[in-house]
């Protein structure tokens, strides 16, 4: 490259201002010329920046080919032009103690000593003719130089082995992130895998893994959609103006119900017994893990009345989303209606006459198969509506939900075994601290974990991180549920539907009915039956007789 320079400052009359190319048996050559100023070494970037003004192209062309260059170099003129490119080096990050440290260690590195040769003597055309240790360097040889024992990639100083676990611990004390760690390495130090190493170092980190941000959210895990109205029901509290209320929400037609109560959960079970006394009983009840609904009195409440009770992982609102969200839309009803002096249960009626969307019924004719008159005149009829497409259209805006929700997620954390050492996430403080898996919950990415006071904590995966430098069992076998109670029938699961078959005379059950008989409707006057007006009669084990008519007979 300084012959290069040379070249084009000494014709610089005939060269200036015109497209030229430069041969040259120095193959790297092609592509320095080209590489980013920022990049090269010090004393290569002054040589490109002095060919700048000059519109060259550097091609390659062997040294046996280019006779009268090659018989020119060695026969050298009696005078010499020196073009002074000397540059001085001076690392400001670094003390003169440090600097002398680097020295020492470089010239005690193996592989930096190979790999200072090759610089000094030329690198090969290929990469697998280099040494093992320094093949790494191969995608970086345009940038490396030698200034003062120092091996160089471009500002940067090329770290010996025996000197990266104290230069990484320097770009870490402050404790940044990743990415910031690895900034502030750019600007200074280099080898090969810094980055990787950095990456290890600062997610071993425990003073960086207790305070880190909370993990990002996974795909949204939505529940089950119901298949009838009043099958699955969201619960919850909530409070306005420091009265407390409870909510009632069916998960099909989104139809909210709500109760003004007291006195905890007796005061809960008895609001409940009154909404279903009215409504029905569900199958399955989704609430928190507040203490109206952890109590053993709620749970004793759930395996009388003969319906499921579910619940979301503690201080997790976003698994029971749905009632959240009613709850917000509820609040925000009442207080509106109130600053407008509007009867607050007119509001209410108005918000459960109101369609869903363009292609969903309002929440009262999903749940109640009709149209609830309101404050405005309209046309009520009785029809039922048809219930595939309602699922249908609820089905895909489900699916939209998720959609859109995922698009912002990440991705779905893996599952963890038992005994296995991780961090959970204070919920007071938002810091991390170490506990251990004792077994999965019934419930979706929900686990029981131990802490190292001894407290049992149950939380959901998203609260649970795993310690990177404890080695895992990865053979463990998966974690099995934990069984809390025993899940209780449906009440129809016992009942028998028992039907007649007029052409066989049987009912259609597994059972047979206990007496068939025929028994004479008319009788002569002689007091014997008419064989023609005999009528078949059925009793049921109940008592009830079940007669075929006459015209069947026939």
């Amino acid at each position: 490259m300084l012959a290069v320079v040379f070249g084009c400052e000494h014709f610089h009359t005939y060269l200036y201002g015109k497209q030229f190319v430069v041969e040259t048996d120095h193959k790297p050559l092609e592509m320095i010329h080209l590489k980013n100023l920022s990049a090269a070494p010090q004393r290569l970037q002054r040589m490109l920046l002095r060919v700048q003004p000059y519109d060259v192209t550097i091609k390659y062309r062997p040294g046996s080919m280019m006779e009268v260059a090659d018989a020119l170099s060695r026969s050298p003129g009696k005078t010499s032009k020196t073009i002074d490119l000397d540059i001085r080096v001076d690392l400001t990050q670094f003390s003169d103690k440090k600097i002398q440290s680097l020295k020492e260690e470089t010239s005690k590195d193996a592989a930096l000593q190979a790999l200072k040769e090759i610089i000094l003597e030329g690198w090969p055309e290929r990469p697998k003719q280099l040494p093992a240790p320094i093949r790494p360097y191969w995608a970086y040889r345009d940038e490396l130089s030698i200034e003062d024992g120092l091996l160089l990639k471009g500002d940067c100083v090329i770290i010996p082995t025996s000197m990266k676990q104290e230069i990484l611990e320097k770009l870490h004390e402050a404790h940044q992130g990743i990415e910031k760690t690895k900034l502030r390495a750019k600007t200074c130090v280099f080898w090969c895998g810094i980055g990787t190493d950095i990456e290890n170092m600062v997610k071993s980190c425990h003073v960086c893994q207790e305070f880190q941000k909370c993990q990002p959210a996974e795909p949204l895990l939505q529940h089950e959609l119901p298949t009838r109205p009043w099958q699955v029901l969201g619960t919850d509290l909530f409070y306005i103006e420091g009265e407390e209320y409870i909510i009632v929400s069916d998960y099909y037609s989104k139809f909210p119900i709500i109760r003004k109560m007291s006195g905890g959960s007796r005061g809960t079970i008895s609001t409940l017994k009154a909404i279903f006394a009215e409504q029905g009983i569900p199958e399955k009840v989704i609430s928190d893990n507040g203490p109206h609904f952890s109590a053993e009195r709620f749970q004793e409440f759930a395996k009388a009345w003969g319906f499921t009770h579910i619940t979301s992982s503690p201080h997790y609102p976003q698994s029971n989303g749905f009632i959240e969200r009613q709850i917000q839309t509820t609040k925000r009803t009442l207080q509106k209606a109130k600053l407008s002096n509007i009867d607050p249960n007119m509001a209410m009626l108005i918000l459960r006459a109101t369609p869903i969307d363009h292609n969903l019924p309002s929440p009262a004719e999903l749940l109640n198969t009709r149209k609830m008159k309101s404050n405005l005149p309209m046309r009520v009829k009785n029809h039922n509506t048809m219930r595939e497409d309602v699922r249908r259209h609820l089905e895909e805006r489900q699916l939209q939900q998720k959609e859109h929700f995922d698009n912002r997620a990440g991705e779905e954390l893996p599952p963890l075994i038992p005994n296995q050492p991780i961090s959970v996430r204070d919920q007071q403080s938002g810091r991390w601290k170490n506990a251990t898996i004792v077994g999965k919950s019934p419930e979706p990415r929900s686990y029981i974990v131990e802490t190292t006071e001894g407290s049992i904590l149950r939380r959901n995966r998203r609260d649970l991180r795993e310690i990177t430098e404890e080695k895992r069992n990865t053979s463990a076998a998966p974690l099995e549920p934990l069984r809390q109670g025993n899940q209780s029938n449906s009440p129809h699961q016992n009942q028998r539907r028992v039907s007649f078959n007029p052409k066989d005379n049987k009912p259609s059950t597994n059972k047979q009915l206990d007496k068939f008989e025929k028994r004479p409707t008319t009788t002569t006057s002689q007091g014997h039956c008419d064989p023609s007006s005999e009528t078949v009669v059925c009793r049921t084990r109940a008592g009830r007789e079940v007669r075929r008519p006459k015209h069947l007979n026939e």
